[in-house]
């Protein structure tokens, strides 16, 4: 197993910037980052990614109360799992069509934990793992 030394500063761009945002990496730098531990041979299992400052609600639909999740990896299934429906929101805003203890139970499985512990019960709304 290697170790983090260098896996932790983000490449600079051509133009010798990093990109911040307030908070932390941008997305770009943010996958990046999780790319090299990934694949740095240094014992990483989950690696959370996330961004915000996107949501200016000018010229877009309301987000609503869904979300979207991405997983990625070899015992993950492939593919859309579920679709926005429109027509079917929830005060006015898009509904949750999984819920997102499906995710987490996917992932304690993965980890070898114990899902009812953590979460109280299982969600096996959608298999999600090979």
């Amino acid at each position: 197993m290697q170790s983090f030394s260098g896996l932790l500063e983000p490449d600079e761009s051509a133009d010798g910037e990093i990109s911040y945002r307030e908070g932390g990496l941008d997305l770009a730098s943010g996958l990046d980052l999780a790319a090299r531990l990934v694949t740095g041979d240094v014992g990483t299992r989950i690696v959370v990614v996330s961004a915000g400052g996107l949501d200016t609600h000018s010229n877009q639909f309301d987000h609503g109360a869904g979300g979207m999740s991405m997983m990625f990896g070899p015992m993950v299934r492939g593919g859309v799992i579920t679709d926005i429906d429109l027509g079917d929101q929830l005060d006015g805003d898009v509904r949750p069509t999984i819920d997102p203890r499906t995710m987490y139970t996917a992932c304690l499985d993965w980890l070898g934990m114990d899902v009812e512990g953590a979460l109280g019960q299982r969600f096996d709304e959608v298999a999600l793992l090979r």
